[in-house]
């Protein structure tokens, strides 16, 4: 019966996708009010096959029981009418159609499905060649998005679709937790925009929020004009309110301008601007307060962050942060983390990167944040710091390089000063397919030139040797009725520097790092060239690890490893050993961590972490361990103890979603 049914009357089926963009750009009003998941509102009508060719390729099939074309005008399609091109279905008792006036009306239920929603109408009617159509009593339900609603009718002209007595939940029909209900809501699918009037949104069937208008975009497009409000309560600012208005000046520029009304202290403008071309990107951030209420004086703030692709070698990078006053934070941010620093760091410069080499030079300086501080506690400013290292391969079995970093440091009021650390290596490393030795011996010589100081070009050299070595081994293993790789890979590292007295030389940027299972194969520990600690230590560890025989996808990754002091650290920070009791007079101590981290979900993993734990040159020992279940529920623990052998774990939980 197919090629007797009038060419205008196959296009029924593109008319529908046009009510369907009308119905599914509705959500975007309360797409965020995800308050309740419900149930399919109206279940699928059939099951289409899949469907390879897109839309517009496919063909359009019709069935029906009775086909009457005795009215050569006319075209009736009765019983179980069916029409359906790629995912799209439409199902109706009778389908009338007028050739002359190319006019089309479906009596009884109407059901249309597709991929992406399924909706029912009472009555639908249409004009094929003014592009019209209307459709009463409609209900949808969006496949994709869970939403579902009502509209009393629904009228298309082109690509303009409005909706009359309109609705929509994520809720069940029967149990509407949230709806949101206008009385007019038009869309333009060519601008891209919808206006809704008299919306009102209900919570539990009590109406809490009414606007008699409202515009809301439909896609993607970026375009100028209001974006949600934020409204909060201070007790020592009072009212907060901030109303951001967006504008999209350019493709590859904006800039968003937030007025914030704070009720004690007056009106402060934000602004954020954004741009990108095909060399560079960034943000730059500003806030003006003019004569706050409470502190009698001007604030402000400025923050750029921004990257250039200088060439294929060089990136330029800065990371800038200014604040009119130490205050401004404690006031202003609604970042716990930013409120929670006493320093402030803002740095840039260029990172350079080549087949042997990398290179940077960058200029950072530190603000002072926190009131209770003094300018003593601000730390160094590094102006500059320029860093160069360099490795190559000399032999299949020998490489070599240099580690170098030159550093002026500034400072208000404490002493400043110049430092140079240069550091040449040379590596034999050998490695087969189930195994690896790497034999290291450098030189680390650091030097400084001090304003103001009796000895003012202190320096320090001493020689570093390392031995790093392990193997790999795997076996097939079956658990829980599924196959894994289980690899087990034991590592020996050596580490011997000789103790150098290092009082004589200032601290600018050393710490002492965070004892950790990366901790035991560090040549130094502690950050910085201020410090070098002495060794004569031996490590020994082993990693476990559960594999995908597929993927290679790591579901276990378990590690433990212990140090060995044949004699103990002696090089400290000023005044540590008075802290810590650091120096003791044992002649052997062991530390000892361990770490394991799981996955059991394909989307994530973790990684082997540990937590921090106390100083190795104390003689303590530290385990930990991390998991990760379906849930995201993790849980940690540590223990920390005196004695020569690896303690066992005590554990603590914690939940999180």
């Amino acid at each position: 019966m197919d090629y007797r049914v009038p060419p205008r009357l196959r296009q029924l089926p593109i008319a529908l996708a046009a009510a369907l963009a009308a119905l599914h750009a509705t959500p975007s009003l309360a797409q965020d009010w995800t308050l309740c998941r419900a149930p399919d509102a109206i279940p699928a009508f059939r099951e289409l096959p899949p469907e390879a060719r897109p839309r517009a390729e496919a063909p359009v099939n019709i069935e029906a029981l009775e086909l009457d074309v005795s009215d050569e005008n006319r075209t009736v399609l009765t019983g179980d009418v069916e029409l359906w091109r790629a995912d799209q279905w439409l199902g109706t008792d009778v389908l009338v159609y007028e050739h002359a006036v190319e006019r089309y009306q479906a009596q009884g239920e109407v059901r249309y499905q597709d991929d992406s929603m399924r909706f029912t109408a009472q009555r639908m009617q249409g004009d094929l060649a003014a592009d019209t159509h209307e459709l009463d009593e409609v209900r949808y339900q969006l496949v994709t998005q869970r939403g579902n609603g009502e509209a009393r009718q629904v009228r298309l002209r082109g690509n303009i679709g409005e909706m009359q007595g309109a609705s929509f939940s994520t809720c069940d029909p029967d149990k509407r937790s949230w709806e949101l209900r206008a009385s007019d809501i038009r869309v333009d699918q060519d601008e891209g925009m919808g206006t809704a009037r008299g919306a009102t949104i209900y919570l539990g069937g009590v109406p809490v929020l009414y606007t008699p208008w409202l515009s809301f975009p439909t896609d993607d497009r970026r375009r100028s004009g209001l974006l949600y409000p934020t409204v909060g309560y201070d007790a020592e600012s009072g009212l907060d309110l901030s109303i951001p208005y967006y504008l999209n000046l350019a493709p590859n520029y904006d800039m968003t301008l937030t007025p914030r009304l704070l009720g004690r202290r007056g009106v402060m403008l934000g602004t954020e601007f954004r741009y990108l071309t095909p060399r560079h990107r960034g943000t730059l951030e500003t806030t003006w307060l003019p004569n706050d209420r409470l502190a009698d004086r001007d604030r402000a703030s400025l923050r750029l962050n921004h990257v250039s692709r200088l060439n294929r070698h060089w990136l330029g990078q800065a990371n800038v942060w200014r604040f009119s006053d130490r205050e401004y934070l404690e006031d202003f941010s609604e970042s716990s983390h930013l409120r929670a620093q006493s320093q402030i760091r803002s740095i840039a410069g260029f990172h350079g990167r080549g087949q042997f080499w990398d290179s940077s030079i960058s200029a950072s300086k530190f603000q002072l944040t926190d009131p209770l501080l003094g300018e003593n506690s601000l730390q160094y400013a590094q102006l500059p710091r320029v860093t160069f290292r360099y490795q190559r391969p000399l032999l299949p079995w020998l490489e070599a390089g240099v580690r170098s970093e030159a550093v002026a440091f500034e400072h208000p009021t404490r002493v400043e000063a110049r430092r140079l650390d240069l550091r040449p290596w040379m590596a034999a490393p050998l490695e087969g397919n189930a195994w690896f030795v790497r034999p290291e011996l450098g030189y680390r010589y650091t030097a400084y030139d001090i304003d103001r100081a009796t000895d003012d070009s202190p320096s320090r050299g001493l020689p570093i040797a390392s031995l790093d070595m392990g193997a790999f081994f795997e076996r097939p293993a079956n658990l829980f009725g599924r196959e894994f790789i289980n690899t087990l890979e034991p590592r020996l590292y050596y580490l011997y520097v000789p103790y150098r007295d290092q009082d004589n030389l200032p601290v600018f940027d050393s710490r002492e790092l965070t004892f950790g299972y990366a901790q035991l194969f560090r040549d130094n520990r502690f950050s910085g060239a201020d410090r070098q600690g002495d060794a004569n230590q031996a490590t020994a560890a082993v990693t476990t690890r559960l594999l995908d025989p597929g993927t290679g996808r790591e579901w276990l990754n378990a590690s433990v490893g212990q140090i060995r002091y044949f004699t103990p650290p002696r090089v400290t920070l000023p005044g540590q050993a008075r802290r810590s009791g650091a120096v003791r007079t044992t002649s052997s101590r062991r530390s000892c961590c361990s770490t394991t981290a799981g996955a059991c979900v394909p989307a994530r993993s973790t990684a082997p972490s540990c937590p921090r734990g106390r100083s190795r040159r104390s003689g303590d020992s530290t385990a930990t361990a991390t998991a990760a279940w379906s849930t995201w529920a993790t849980a940690t623990g540590a223990t920390s103890s005196n004695r020569p052998t690896c303690p066992s774990s005590s554990r603590s939980g914690r939940t999180g979603g």
